[in-house]
C-alpha cells in the first residue's frame, strides 16, 4: 500500500470519531426497557427558556409531596396526644382536693350540744373530743374518719373539737380556719364536726375528763357504754388508740343487732 493511500485511510478515520463525539446527547430516541414500568404521573423533561433542562421538575413530578406529608405526619402526632390526654383526663375522674369549703363545721356551746347529742337513737354514736393543740388527738382522728366510712348505715361519728379556751381576745371564730384546715385534710366530710364555744376547761368538767383525746362510745339506744381517756386506760402504758380500744368495740356493737 502506498504513503497516500496510508493517510488518506487516517483521515477517513478521525474524521469518524468526530462525527460520533464521546458523551454527546444522541438525536435518537431509545425504547423503554420492558423491565421499567413508568411512574404514574409523570411528565416529560421540557426545556427551559435557555435550552436546558431541569432535572427537578421531573423528579418533583414523579415524587409524592413530602414536605407537606411531613408537615402532617408531625402535626398528627401533637394532636393526637393532646386529644388522648384530654380525653383520658375525662374519662378517669380525680378525686376532689380536700378542703375547708367540703367540711361542715357547726359552732355550737356545750349545753345546746348535750341536747342534740342526747336525742340520737338508732346508731353507735362515737364523740371524739379532740383539740387541734393535741398530738394524740391529731395522730387519732383520721380513725375516727375511717369508722364512719366503714360503717355509714350504723355509726355516727362526731368530732367535738375544744380550740377554744376562753381567752376573749381569741374568740370560739377565730379558731375555725385552723380546725377547718385539719378536717379537710383529714377529709372528714361525712363527720358531724363541732367547735365548742364552751370554753375547753368546762367542757372536761361537765364530761368528767381531765385529758383529750377522749373517746365516747352510745349505744343505739343512746347509752353510753364506753369511756376511752387517759385515766379509763391508766395502767395498760398506752394513750387512746382506736385500732385496739374503740374499733373493736364498735364493731362489736355494730354486730350485735
Amino acid at each position: 500500500m502506498s504513503g497516500r493511500a496510508v493517510r488518506w485511510m487516517l483521515v477517513t478515520f478521525l474524521l469518524g470519531l468526530v462525527g460520533t463525539g464521546c458523551g454527546t446527547p444522541s438525536t435518537s430516541t431509545s425504547a423503554p426497557s420492558t423491565g421499567a414500568a413508568p411512574t404514574a404521573g409523570a411528565k416529560e423533561v421540557e426545556p427551559t427558556a435557555d435550552g436546558t433542562t431541569t432535572a427537578g421538575e421531573s423528579t418533583a413530578d414523579h415524587m409524592p409531596l413530602l414536605p407537606e406529608t411531613a408537615a402532617t405526619t408531625d402535626a398528627a402526632p401533637n394532636d393526637t396526644a393532646a386529644g388522648a390526654t384530654t380525653t383520658a383526663a375525662e374519662a378517669t375522674p380525680t378525686a376532689p382536693e380536700a378542703s375547708a369549703a367540703t367540711v361542715n363545721l357547726r359552732l355550737q356551746d356545750w349545753p345546746a350540744f348535750a341536747e342534740w347529742l342526747s336525742q340520737q337513737r338508732g346508731k353507735v354514736v362515737v364523740v371524739d373530743v379532740w383539740s387541734t393543740s393535741c398530738e394524740p388527738c391529731v395522730r387519732e382522728f383520721p380513725q375516727l374518719v375511717a369508722l364512719q366510712a366503714r360503717y355509714p348505715d350504723d355509726v355516727l361519728a362526731v368530732g367535738l373539737n375544744c380550740d377554744y379556751v376562753g381567752i376573749k381576745k381569741k374568740p370560739p371564730e377565730s379558731y375555725r380556719g385552723k380546725v377547718e384546715k385539719f378536717l379537710g385534710e383529714v377529709r372528714a366530710e361525712q363527720v358531724v364536726n363541732v367547735l365548742c364555744t364552751t370554753p375547753s376547761d368546762d367542757v372536761f368538767a361537765a364530761l368528767n375528763i381531765s385529758s383529750i383525746p377522749a373517746v365516747f362510745v352510745y349505744d343505739r339506744e343512746g347509752k353510753q357504754v364506753h369511756l376511752f381517756d387517759s385515766r379509763s386506760l391508766l395502767g395498760e402504758g398506752e394513750g387512746v388508740s382506736y385500732e385496739k380500744h374503740v374499733v373493736p368495740a364498735v364493731t362489736a356493737l355494730v354486730e350485735s343487732k
